[in-house]
């Protein structure tokens, strides 16, 4: 490992010069020197990534269970850059020391000769999503049957029997569940998998799994590696207990403040008049 280390400190410094370089002439404004420059830094980055991959590789897997722990780490850092602007207008390149790189997990596992056939299970997972999709925007039989016979995937995950299109999200759960169970399974002293998928992990795989597509009024939905991704996104939560989360655009802090003040005012506004007591006479005997 330490031969990884030296690979890995050596292509931080050739970044680090290579960043130095291009500024260096997009300050001179040698354009070409610059593009030069760009080109080298991305081949830098490359074989730092590269490197880096092998040595997470490597101490994972002398882990008891590598699968297991290769999903609870999920991701590592990396070495990257990004550009620098002043009113829009990019100036210089500077270093960026946590780019998150998620692990591959059909490469981590051809790296440990562990079994990789579970990957064609998460191929035809992907068809079946795909034409779910397709019927939920009430596309024809006709559509949908051309979806199932051209969709991307190879001849062994053409093979792979999962059921047929899941007509509800119970459906997918059982499908995604068959697939987690071929990558990593733990008896449960009574044949099943202790790592369990729930509707939770549904509803994340299906916001996370269409976007809108290029052509008007169309869907594009994931591809096989970006299924992959997605899957060992839920197999994380699943192994670690984490809760999802909402990434969304927030208010600045004084904004929010004086939001949260003037609630605080209009509360105290719409504060509620006193209750009347209502005394009850009772009539004599």
């Amino acid at each position: 490992m330490a031969d990884i280390k030296k690979i890995i400190s050596d292509n931080r410094e050739n970044i680090v010069k290579k960043i130095g370089e291009y500024n260096e002439a997009l300050k001179a404004n040698d354009l070409a020197k610059a593009a030069h420059a760009e080109q080298e830094l991305k081949e830098a980055e490359a074989a730092y990534a590269e490197a880096k991959c092998i040595e997470v590789f490597g101490e994972l897997a002398k882990s008891e269970n590598p699968v297991k722990a290769a999903v609870a780490m999920h991701s590592y850092l990396v070495v990257s850059h990004r550009a620098m602007r002043e009113e829009g207008v990019v100036t210089g390149f500077e270093i960026v020391e946590d780019k998150v790189r998620q692990i591959d997990l059909v490469k981590f596992c051809e790296f440990c000769k562990l079994p990789t056939m579970w990957k064609y299970a998460v191929e035809k997972f992907n068809q079946l999503l795909a034409m779910r999709t397709a019927t939920e925007l009430k596309m024809t039989k006709a559509q949908i049957k051309k979806i199932c016979d051209s969709f991307y995937m190879s001849d062994l995950a053409r093979q792979v029997e999962m059921g047929g299109t899941p007509d509800s999200n119970t459906a997918i759960c059982k499908q995604l569940q068959q697939v987690i169970d071929g990558i990593m399974f733990e008896d449960n002293g009574k044949g099943k998998n202790v790592h369990r998928v729930n509707n939770h992990d549904v509803a994340y795989l299906l916001m996370c799994y269409t976007k809108r597509g290029k052509k008007t009024l169309s869907v594009a939905v994931a591809k096989n590696a970006y299924i992959h991704r997605l899957v060992l996104d839920v197999m994380h939560r699943v192994v670690t207990g984490k809760a999802y989360d909402l990434e969304y655009r927030m208010v600045s802090a004084d904004k929010a403040k004086k939001v949260g003040d003037t609630k605080v005012k209009a509360e105290a506004k719409a504060e509620p008049a006193a209750e009347v007591e209502t005394v009850v006479v009772e009539k004599s005997a």
